[in-house]
């Protein structure tokens, strides 16, 4: 095992490459339904609490799947490939990939948590504005606090408390410092917004969100949880 964003990465990106040909693990919702909870043209905010606890438009991350079901409204899909569901909601341009490392059904409303998540949809947007189809050139006034970081993780000290917990001003300083030297400045990348420590295995920062640019366009919000224990 490495770090908690290691782990998450590489079990949920492995586990999309294999869910499109399996059977659905529950039922469908026909793609055109209305949600439930949101409606169609408000904007879908991101924001993070506590310096590590992402908010998705009004879902708390750290919840399970019945929570997203209550605010998102029915999903397209639920596909389940072992301890992982791949669940979307394609009115929303959203993708999570839920877990459950205890032995429960994953795509189970009250077992499934959120590992990972990959956002694309128009209507998603950080706090101060910044939005899925926004050029590169708007990051630095609508996310001021990110960081250009085109690598997944960096490695940190193994002796930091707490175990795990935001990144301190220090500790952003570094971040930064360490990004600046190993990333590019060109239309594709990624920029870092609530980098963490995990000291889980090999000590390391990993971004709670990742905002992915390219060609010059920002294209996804991409969110490591770990709500599952992974």
């Amino acid at each position: 095992m490495q770090t908690t964003g290691r782990l998450a990465l590489a079990l949920f990106v492995a586990a999309v490459g294999g869910l499109t040909a399996l059977p659905s693990a529950a039922s469908t919702t026909p793609a055109g339904q209305s949600l439930h909870a949101i409606p169609k043209a408000a904007p879908l905010k991101l924001k993070v609490v506590r310096g590590d606890t992402v908010i998705a438009a009004g879902y708390n991350t750290t919840r399970p799947l019945g929570r997203a079901v209550r605010r998102y409204g029915p999903p397209n899909s639920r596909r389940r490939n072992g301890v992982v569901c791949n669940v979307r909601w394609r009115q929303l341009g959203a993708q999570f990939l839920f877990a459950n490392l205890g032995g429960r059904n994953p795509c189970a409303n009250r077992w499934g948590r959120v590992g990972s998540a990959k956002l694309t949809g128009a209507r998603w947007q950080t706090i101060g504005g910044l939005k899925i189809g926004d050029p590169v050139e708007d990051i630095p006034a609508k996310a001021p606090q990110a960081i250009r970081c085109d690598v997944e993780f960096l490695n940190a000290p193994p002796n930091r408390r707490p175990f795990v917990g935001p990144a301190t001003t220090r500790e952003r300083a570094s971040i930064r410092r360490q990004c600046e030297a190993r990333s590019g400045d060109g239309p594709s990348g990624t920029w870092w917004l609530a980098p963490l420590y995990s000291a889980i295995g090999e000590a390391s920062f990993f971004p709670r969100i990742t905002i992915v640019a390219r060609a010059g366009v920002v294209r996804s919000f991409d969110l490591s949880v770990g709500a599952a224990g992974e």
